[in-house]
């Protein structure tokens, strides 16, 4: 912090020793302690600098977590690490829980869905008749 070395830190009761500090210097002090521009008069910001502690040192970043944050912004994500992927997840074992609470009707449509979604993922066609028949 260039204006703690070249200055050092405003002192409580001593207004000679403030009267070096520009609101500026002040500003850049108090946006370092706080995180975020402080707002005030000269006085006030003077009284922030000194009554509010240094921050904590940050952590030190390690090998890990940027390998970590790199792969986070992978813009490959897997289906799998998705929440719609969780969220899918719940709603199926939903249904496998209450499969016995369906009305005919939505347990036909039900059926018919998981029909079709075995038909389009399987090399094996149906006829009209039912009949299944595999490439050659």
């Amino acid at each position: 912090m260039a204006v703690r070395k070249e200055k050092g830190d405003p002192i409580d009761g001593d207004a000679k020793h403030n009267e070096h500090f520009k609101v500026q210097d002040l500003m850049a002090i108090g946006r370092w302690k706080l995180g975020k521009d402080p707002k005030g008069k000269k006085e006030d910001l003077i009284h922030l600098c000194i009554n509010t502690p240094d921050p904590l040192p940050r952590p030190e970043w390690t090998d890990e977590e940027e390998e970590r944050s790199q792969e986070l912004q992978s813009t490959e994500i897997k289906f799998e690490d998705t929440a719609l992927n969780v969220a899918l997840t719940q709603n199926v074992n939903s249904v496998k829980n209450n499969i016995a609470t369906l009305d005919k009707e939505a347990a036909t449509e039900l059926l018919q869905a998981l029909q079709q979604r075995v038909q389009e993922t399987s090399d094996v066609t149906v006829d009209a008749l039912g009949n299944e028949h595999a490439p050659i």
